[in-house]
C-alpha cells in the first residue's frame, strides 16, 4: 500500500470504484462476515437514510473485529465502529 492518500482519507492505491485486488483478497480471507464496496448506508440506519460508503466490513466475531481493526491500520484506511445504526445519520 503506498503511505500517500487521496483527498477522501484513503489509501491512494485505494479508490472505491477500483480498490486494490490483493488488499481486498487479504481482507475478505481474515473476515468471513459482509465486506461490501460502495455499501448503502441507509439500509443499516435506523432512519433509513444515508448514501455509500467506501468500504463496509461486518466482522462476526471478535476475532474478525481484531483482523479487520489490524488491516485498517496497516491499510491505512480510516475505521468508524458505526454498532448497529441507531442515532446515526450519514449524508447522501
Amino acid at each position: 500500500m503506498s503511505s500517500s492518500t487521496t483527498a477522501s482519507g484513503w489509501p491512494a492505491a485505494w479508490k472505491a470504484d477500483r480498490p486494490d485486488a490483493n488488499a481486498l483478497a487479504e481482507l475478505t480471507a481474515a473476515v468471513k462476515g459482509p465486506v461490501r464496496l460502495n455499501a448503502p448506508m441507509r439500509q443499516l440506519t435506523t432512519l433509513r437514510v444515508g448514501g455509500p460508503c467506501d468500504l463496509l466490513i461486518q466482522p462476526t466475531t471478535e476475532a474478525e473485529l481484531r483482523a479487520a481493526v489490524t488491516w485498517c491500520k496497516a491499510a491505512n484506511v480510516p475505521l468508524k465502529v458505526i454498532g448497529n445504526g441507531s442515532n446515526l445519520l450519514v449524508s447522501d
